[in-house]
């Protein structure tokens, strides 16, 4: 978080709280619609588990602990659309190896057709 939005939040003056309208409710993908007339947090009452990201205006922006528990987002004064997506590491690693794991089968199984070619022409020679 950058210094000068913390110091906006923490000194600023209070400013009434406004509702934010939650526009998607997914298991994996939340989509919300907030207007903040000074920097605030947006704070959604659901676990921060590991692997959720945050987007403000479809730029990456960091999650942050919010009570303890939450997941929330510093939002800047005006319109903003900020979107939380639960994009686990763990899975993008899960991909990579079952790519490379695809790679190396099929190595293997066209290293095996072409031995069996082989085997069969030379079983023709002779």
């Amino acid at each position: 978080m950058e210094p000068a939005t913390l110091h906006a939040l923490v000194t600023g003056k209070p400013a009434l709280a406004t509702a934010a309208r939650i526009t998607r409710y997914q298991s994996q993908r939340v989509v919300i619609e907030a207007e903040a007339a000074a920097p605030s947090v947006l704070m959604l009452t659901d676990t921060n588990y590991p692997g959720w990201r945050a987007y403000l205006d479809g730029r990456r922006v960091p999650v942050t602990t919010a009570n303890y528990l939450f997941r929330g987002v510093i939002v800047p004064p005006g319109k903003h659309v900020v979107e939380f997506a639960y994009e686990p590491a763990s899975f993008r690693y899960g991909a990579a190896i079952s790519f490379a794991a695809l790679i190396v089968l099929s190595g293997l199984a066209w290293r095996e057709r072409r031995q069996r070619v082989r085997r069969a022409a030379l079983r023709q020679i002779h």
